[in-house]
């Protein structure tokens, strides 16, 4: 029991360190709270939401993948190397097609002419577009003040 909740303390480290210095880790979480936000407003179904965790979930899962990469390679060699240029760029790549594959997720989740009429009304009208503003201001400085400086 010890060893697996030692294996959760290194996970939600991991978390953390994603959290702190990545900045496009923290554009993924901001991206996730509004598409959640909006999904809330739009009325998805229960498999719809099944299908929206799962590219939500992959998505941030990729992009640490992405980070465990980097770092590995940067701690392997700390010249210009073709390998860890194409290993770098490949891991970068995964996080690319995952969000594209997300985009197009969302585009048929949301596809609903209608209800996207209602809940997009519903965004930018009271009690909603208020914490949307306030929303807005903080995932700004989320994204581009928050955490550690590289």
């Amino acid at each position: 029991m010890r060893g697996l909740l030692k294996s959760f303390v290194y996970a939600f480290n991991g978390i953390k360190n994603a959290v702190l210095t990545e900045r496009n880790f923290r554009i993924h979480m901001t991206a996730i709270f509004f598409v959640l936000y909006f999904a809330a407003l739009y009325g998805l179904n229960s498999m719809q939401y099944a299908v929206l965790y799962l590219v939500l979930a992959l998505v941030p899962a990729l992009e640490l993948v992405n980070t465990a990469v980097e770092k590995s390679v940067d701690l392997s060699t700390e010249e210009h190397n073709e390998l860890a240029k194409i290993a770098k760029d490949s891991s970068a790549a995964a996080v690319l097609v995952a969000a594209f594959g997300a985009i197009g997720v969302a585009v048929a989740l949301f596809s609903d002419i209608e209800k996207l009429k209602v809940a997009l009304s519903a965004v930018f009208s009271l009690p909603h577009l208020p914490i949307l503003i306030i929303a807005v201001i903080f995932w700004i400085y989320f994204i581009f003040f928050f955490g550690k400086k590289r």
